[in-house]
């Protein structure tokens, strides 16, 4: 290739007008065995074309933020200008003065205007599109309507204890249903309430920018006083173990009281739960504890709790207690277990087993509770001298052994008799 024909390349020096001439004319082609390369001015053009509006990645949030500070200069112009053109025209509408303002006015309202418009655009351009989500509202939202209140709104709706209870449902019923808390509770929420609930939240609560955590505890703040706050938290200290309550359901208990007063875990509260346990439920669990807390001191309940159940026996413990815990009452148990046992199985197999008439074996007579007759008197009182001669001999033999069986069996004929 000529010298002549040669493109320029850029970045090299300034074009002559025989070059400029050459880049009018047909692109040249340079074919290789391999590469076929175009060159000419309409590449030039596209490199250029592209250095120019390559830009960096918009920030829409910078965007938005800066757009809102310059409206709402415009806007204090324009607030400014108005004042100033009513001024002028209250003194005197027809001075120059107060056509001046009105023009400046006029040009003021018309940036303004435009400012607002390319507002409006710019949102409705970078919004998201809305979601399924965006307008789903579950069916089984609850209803805020407390034990408390004096009026209940809906009869078969869920009456809580207290705000905590509700709100801890309209999590739930929210993360159920995929719903993010953040972006759903303004939508749902009034929807939970009465019509005065609702103007509340219309003043206090509705597009104020908050997440769902700053709006519960703004809502727990108006419905919980600090006086039931402070009741709630005299439940808490004054919380004991009943017998036979298990100490997950008591834990879980003391938790949810807790919760709903305030209180945070720590070491105060660990005590308390302690000390609220049953005598019977601490012994045992009082090796494990120190062994796990020999060097430092616990911190929370879930701990506790761990090694409490742990280290009981849960059964055994809870029947202990509701007899009373003491080793009478430990017997007593035992006895009524046996009792109950005995009774069953023979119940059982009696059922079972066919009914037969059985014979007195003194009258040979049909058996029945409640039968009585003269030959088992008469042999009562030849047992009766037997065994006062036996206490007077003083030593067993043959015939004492096999009186003695007989005495036990006639003590258990005499017992059903008297049943």
């Amino acid at each position: 290739m000529s010298q002549n024909n040669s493109p320029s390349l850029p970045g090299s020096s300034p074009l002559s007008v025989s070059e400029t001439r050459s880049l009018d004319a047909d692109p040249v082609i340079v074919e290789d065995d391999d590469v076929v390369m175009e060159e000419g001015p309409q590449n030039l053009r596209h490199d250029t074309m592209k250095s120019k509006y390559a830009v960096d990645p918009i920030d829409s949030k910078k965007i938005l933020q800066s757009a809102k500070e310059n409206m709402e200069i415009v806007q204090r112009k324009y607030n400014f200008a108005y004042a100033h053109w009513i001024k002028c025209k209250n003194e005197n509408a027809s001075s120059s003065a107060t056509k001046e303002a009105s023009v400046v006015y006029k040009e003021v309202e018309t940036e303004l205007i435009a400012t607002c418009d390319a507002y409006l655009v710019f949102l409705s351009v970078n919004q998201p599109a809305p979601s399924k989500n965006a307008t789903y509202v579950p069916d089984s939202l609850p209803y805020l309507q407390l034990r408390t209140d004096t009026v209940i709104w809906k009869k078969n709706a869920e009456i809580f204890e207290s705000v905590y209870d509700f709100c801890m449902q309209f999590k739930t019923v929210l993360e159920a249903h995929g719903l993010s808390l953040d972006e759903s509770w303004e939508r749902l929420l009034p929807m939970s309430m009465n019509k005065e609930d609702r103007s509340w939240f219309a003043e206090a609560l509705k597009k104020k920018q908050l997440n769902w955590s700053q709006a519960e505890n703004i809502l727990m703040d108006h419905f919980d006083t600090p006086y039931r706050k402070f009741l709630m938290m005299v439940k808490v200290w004054k919380l004991k173990q009943a017998p036979g309550e298990p100490v997950r359901e008591y834990a879980t208990k003391f938790q949810k009281l807790r919760r709903q007063a305030g209180l945070e875990d720590g070491l105060p509260l660990v005590l308390s739960f302690w000390c609220s346990l049953l005598e019977t439920v601490r012994k045992p669990s009082s090796v494990a504890l120190s062994s796990r807390y020999g060097t430092k001191l616990p911190d929370n309940i879930e701990s506790i709790i761990g090694i409490v159940v742990a280290a009981t026996n849960d059964t055994d413990i809870y029947l202990m207690d509701s007899f009373g815990g003491n080793k009478e009452n430990e017997r007593s148990l035992r006895r009524h277990s046996n009792y109950a046992g005995s009774v069953n199985k023979d119940s059982f197999e009696s059922n079972k087993a066919p009914i037969n008439v059985t014979q007195c074996k003194y009258c040979n007579k049909p058996w029945y509770r409640g039968h009585r007759c003269e030959e088992f008197l008469q042999r009562k009182k030849q047992n009766i001298s037997r065994m006062a001669k036996r206490r007077n001999l003083g030593h067993n033999t043959p015939d004492n052994l096999n009186s003695d069986e007989e005495d036990e069996n006639e003590k258990r004929l005499l017992a059903l008799s008297l049943a």
